[in-house]
């Protein structure tokens, strides 16, 4: 989802695909089971800490549980809604040769990955260092040498100068030698970032050695 939808600032046909969407995906569930998706989310749970079941509570939703403090979608919903549906693609995938499997969200992806890696997705990517810290080094070390990354460089450092990017060649080195890393930006360059860094960059990254 992107930053333009979670703000509300969508066009008339954004918002009409979005509902459709919605009503496609979820119109036919009855009350109950819409009751027990929503009660699975971290926000939900969040808001809860503290309540005893049944008991009423007041606390207000927060957004940034379900994309800065967690991910976009719960790991129980994805249980529910998605994973019979990516092992059966990714197995197909994998009778093919296509072993590398990515699945982007973003968000605090951590909770997600057990049952992504279960189901088949084994590539990290956004990895997005400079909003929710160097995920993927806790990832590898959880599930081996099979969990891969793509990404994970910290794009601020282009806004910064030449010692910020340095330090992140440094980062990016170890990381690199960790193997099945590919070191780069996430997503797009950020306004106001310098040119003739994101170049010294792209040379120096070239040098790495694994």
């Amino acid at each position: 989802m992107s930053a333009l939808r979670l703000s509300g600032e969508c066009t008339r046909d954004e918002c009409k695909y979005i509902v459709n969407n919605v009503i496609l995906e979820y119109g036919a569930l009855a009350s109950w089971k819409l009751s027990e998706l929503s009660h699975k989310e971290i926000s939900w749970k969040n808001a809860r800490t503290g309540l005893r079941e049944g008991e009423n509570g007041n606390r207000k939703l927060k957004l940034e549980d379900s994309f800065k403090n967690g991910p976009l979608l719960s790991p129980d919903i994805f249980e529910d809604l998605c994973a019979k549906h990516y092992r059966k693609r990714n197995n197909l995938c994998c009778q093919y040769g296509i072993d590398i499997i990515s699945l982007d969200c973003d968000g605090v992806t951590e909770k997600l990955l057990p049952t992504w890696f279960e189901n088949g997705v084994n590539t990290m990517f956004p990895i997005e260092v400079g909003v929710w810290g160097d995920q993927f080094e806790a990832a590898r070390n959880r599930f081996g040498k099979g969990m891969l990354g793509v990404g994970g460089m910290d794009k601020t450092a282009f806004r910064k100068d030449k010692a910020a990017v340095d330090a992140e060649i440094e980062r990016m080195k170890r990381l690199a030698s960790l193997g099945g890393f590919l070191p780069c930006p996430d997503h797009r360059i950020m306004p106001g970032s310098s040119f003739e860094l994101v170049q010294y960059y792209a040379e120096e990254i070239k040098r790495i050695k694994v």
